[in-house]
């Protein structure tokens, strides 16, 4: 981890799982330190081998370094996964995960360090717990524009609720999970299985993390809004890269039965209890002779 200056921000953890990323994972290894020190924040690259078979462990081990921390995972075991190992071993207040399928831009984590920093004034001065991103950047087909104006407008004049258009395609399938993820666990995103987010620590603190796979963008977004934690979406620059395929297989088990309460270690055992001596019975009195 590099020295923070004096007047730096709060430091930031980087996530970064990876899958068979050989080809990749230098490359954005070191997009990451570029920008990071150009930041000028105290940092830390969490570098998660998730199972790979193509030499990716081999390159990361010769990347390690004190502000590069690798773990290994011996079978891929997913995106929460990757994300509750990366919390177990970093240190600093602000976690940003960046998934490395698809080409994000690290450039676009400045943004998303001063929202998270600024004070909602309607919240009373509140910040937020998360603010994620949304991809942008493929145009929307016609027939989905026009699908959209006349949904905007339903709401707009009907309800009075004001809706601005998408910025981007993502892919029927990936909307429909977005409008999934509003309806049944009330996430509000347009992207909301993005894989760039800054959270707070603290926040994912407040309970534990129960999806391995991708369905844990979901839980986490809904946890902390079902705790009334402030959230936030700001717009990605635009790539005009088609979305990945996500997995949602955790979806019955997280629904059934969501956890909030903090993760085991949070809490602190209560105290032993101290054993009180024996209540001393007083000695009968000696009988008295009656003549």
């Amino acid at each position: 981890m590099n020295t923070p200056p004096p007047d730096s921000p709060s430091g930031l953890s980087v996530v970064l799982p990876l899958h068979n990323a050989a080809g990749v994972a230098l490359g954005v290894i070191d997009g990451w330190r570029t920008t990071l020190r150009s930041l000028n924040v105290p940092y830390e690259i969490v570098v998660i081998d998730d199972g790979s078979t193509d030499g990716t462990a081999a390159l990361l081990e010769a990347v390690a370094d004190p502000a590069v921390k690798v773990v290994t995972h011996a079978t891929r075991l997913g995106t929460g996964a990757s994300l509750r190992a990366a919390l177990a071993v970093s240190s600093l207040p602000l976690i940003l995960h960046a998934a490395a399928d698809y080409p994000y831009t690290p450039g676009d984590v400045a943004v998303f360090l001063e929202r998270i920093d600024a004070a909602d004034e309607r919240m009373e001065g509140v910040k937020a717990s998360l603010v994620a991103g949304c991809r942008t950047g493929r145009p929307v087909p016609g027939v989905w524009k026009a699908v959209g104006w006349v949904y905007r407008n339903f709401l707009g004049y009907a309800l009075g609720i004001p809706t601005e258009p998408l910025q981007g395609w993502l892919g029927f399938g990936e909307h429909l999970r977005s409008w999934t993820a509003w309806l049944v666990y009330g996430v509000p995103f347009v992207d909301p299985n993005c894989g760039f987010k800054l959270y707070r620590r603290a926040a994912l603190e407040r309970f534990p993390i129960q999806c391995d796979g991708d369905k844990v963008h979901i839980e986490l977004a809904a946890k902390l809004t079902f705790l009334t934690s402030l959230i936030d979406e700001v717009p990605l620059t635009p790539k005009p890269d088609a979305v990945p395929a996500v997995s949602w297989r955790e979806r019955r088990s997280f629904f059934r039965h969501p956890v909030f309460y903090p993760p085991p270690g949070l809490i602190p055992a209560p105290p032993a209890p101290v054993a009180q001596p024996a209540a001393q019975v007083p000695a009968a009195p000696d009988p008295v002779a009656v003549p």
